[in-house]
């Protein structure tokens, strides 16, 4: 099962999020409906969001696998000898170090989230880019609207940066 897993997740972060895109859009409702199972009328949204979390949550498996494993054995074995149970120990000593090590990666994971939804309007969802085109084909000022949505983008950008850089400062009381 663990070598299923892995293959998985190989496969799903090294295909381009477009192109996980539009396997969920026009290649599920495909395979459902060989099992007669129709969801060709679904909201786009729904591939979107089925699409993203997909390659996320791929993302965030061997973000955590590589923070877990960046504790050493030493510290379990630390936290044993002192009478911690299992669950006490992952609780008390493993979580809190590999979360030190988790959370800058989160940070560019939402990021890199944040600016790959750009690319929903790809299948008809109206987001910020395809607002953006509609915007500027009806008032005629596509630098005014594509300049509005880099600021929108950065301001985001920032916001989740800021957030992140205060919980790593709240968490950095771990020092091993």
């Amino acid at each position: 099962m663990t070598q299923l897993v892995r293959a998985v997740v190989s496969i799903v972060r090294g295909v381009p999020p477009l192109t996980q895109l539009f396997v969920f859009y026009y290649g599920l409702p495909k395979v459902l409906e060989v099992f007669g199972i129709n969801i060709n009328d679904w909201s786009p949204v729904f591939f979107v969001v089925a699409a993203y979390s997909l390659g996320q949550s791929a993302t965030v498996m061997e973000n955590l696998r590589s923070a877990f494993s960046s504790v050493g054995l030493g510290q379990r074995e630390a936290a044993y000898s002192i009478g911690m149970t299992t669950s006490m120990a992952f609780i008390r000593i493993i979580i809190p170090q590999a979360l030190t090590v988790a959370l800058p990666n989160f940070s560019n994971l939402c990021v890199a989230t944040l600016k790959n939804t750009s690319i929903a309007f790809s299948v008809g969802v109206i987001e910020l880019v395809a607002r953006a085109n509609q915007l500027s084909g009806a008032m005629q000022h596509k630098l005014e609207s594509y300049v509005s949505l880099a600021i929108i983008y950065y301001i985001l950008y920032l916001a989740i940066t800021t957030g992140f850089k205060y919980l790593e400062k709240k968490i950095s009381f771990v020092k091993y």
